[in-house]
C-alpha cells in the first residue's frame, strides 16, 4: 500500500513565522497611544540649576492663551524678567519681547521679579519667594506691534518663554532659561474639558463560522466569513484615544485567526485526499 508522505514540519515554518509576526505587529498597534496626546506642562532647566515650568507651550492660540509660569532656584541677588521673546539661540539674550519690558507692571505682558530692585522699582518688582521661586500668570500672543513670532524673517527660530537678568544686569546670562513655544490656528490649543465623557464604543461581535464550499477537483475548501466583524464606532479621523486602535486590533486578530483555520483545513483536506488516492491505486494494482 502506497501512502503519500505528509509535508515536513519545516515546510510549515514560514507560515507560522508570518502569522506570529502579524499578530505581534497588531498587538503593538492596538496598545499604541493616540497620535495627538493632550499637551501638558513643559519644564526647562537653567545654567545654574534653575527650573522653569509653563502649563502649556504647544499649539497655543495665537490670538491669546493664558498660561501660568513657575520657577525656582534663582539667585535672589539678580532680578529677572519673564517674557515671551524672539529666540536668538543659547547664551544670547532673547529679544525683542512681545509687549516690551513691562517696567510699569501694567501691561501684563511680562513679569519682573527682584528682591533688591532699584529705588524706582520697589513698588513694581515682585520679590522672589522662598528658594528663589516665582509665579506668573500671563496671556501669550503670537504677535504685536513690536514683533511677530509667526514671521520667519522676524523670528526664524520662533519665540520662547524666557527668563533673563533684568536691565540692571542685562548682559548676565546666568539667569537664562528658554522654553520654545508653538502656535496653532486661532481658537486652538484650549485644554480638553476634563468632564467630557468618552464616546461609547461597541463590543466586537463574535466571529461567524466560515461557510464550507466545494470547488471542482478539490477535496474541499473554505471561504472567509461573508459578515464583517463589527468594530468600534467611527471616529472623526483625528487618531486621538486608544480605544479605536484596540478594537481595530481585536478585529484584525479575529480575521487572522480565521485565515489560519482556513489554511489548516486546506492542508488537512489535501493530505487526506492524497492518501486516499494512493490507497486506491494500490488496491487496483
Amino acid at each position: 500500500m502506497l501512502r503519500t508522505p505528509m509535508p515536513a514540519a519545516g515546510s510549515r515554518l514560514p507560515f507560522r513565522r508570518a502569522l506570529v509576526t502579524a499578530v505581534a505587529t497588531l498587538g503593538l498597534l492596538a496598545v499604541a497611544p493616540g497620535a495627538h496626546a493632550e499637551e501638558g506642562p513643559v519644564t526647562a532647566e537653567g545654567p545654574e540649576g534653575q527650573s522653569v515650568t509653563v502649563t502649556r507651550a504647544n499649539e497655543l492660540d495665537p490670538t491669546g492663551a493664558e498660561v501660568t509660569v513657575t520657577g525656582e532656584g534663582f539667585d535672589e541677588s539678580i532680578g529677572i524678567y519673564v517674557a515671551v521673546c524672539v529666540d536668538n539661540g543659547p547664551k544670547k539674550r532673547p529679544t525683542p519681547c512681545l509687549g516690551g519690558v513691562d517696567m510699569s507692571g501694567t501691561t501684563g505682558a511680562s513679569g519682573w521679579f527682584s528682591s533688591n530692585p532699584p529705588s524706582y522699582g520697589k513698588d513694581l518688582a515682585v520679590p522672589f519667594g522662598p528658594g528663589g521661586s516665582f509665579e506668573l500668570t500671563t496671556t501669550v500672543v503670537a504677535q504685536d506691534n513690536l514683533t511677530d513670532c509667526l514671521d520667519e524673517k522676524t523670528a526664524p527660530d520662533g519665540c520662547v518663554l524666557a527668563t533673563f537678568a533684568d536691565h540692571s544686569r542685562i548682559d548676565n546670562r546666568s539667569a537664562d532659561v528658554r522654553i520654545p513655544l508653538t502656535f496653532g490656528e486661532p481658537g486652538s490649543g484650549e485644554p480638553a474639558d476634563e468632564t467630557t465623557q468618552p464616546a461609547e464604543t461597541t463590543e466586537p461581535a463574535e466571529p461567524t463560522e466560515p461557510a464550507e464550499t466545494t470547488a471542482p477537483g478539490s477535496a474541499g475548501t473554505t471561504a472567509p466569513p461573508a459578515t464583517p466583524v463589527a468594530g468600534a464606532d467611527e471616529t472623526d479621523g483625528s487618531g486621538s484615544g486608544p480605544a479605536p486602535l484596540i478594537l481595530g486590533g481585536v478585529g484584525a486578530l479575529v480575521v487572522i485567526g480565521g485565515v489560519a483555520v482556513i489554511l489548516s483545513r486546506r492542508r488537512a483536506a489535501a493530505s487526506a485526499g492524497g492518501a486516499t488516492g494512493a490507497d486506491d491505486g494500490g488496491n487496483d494494482a
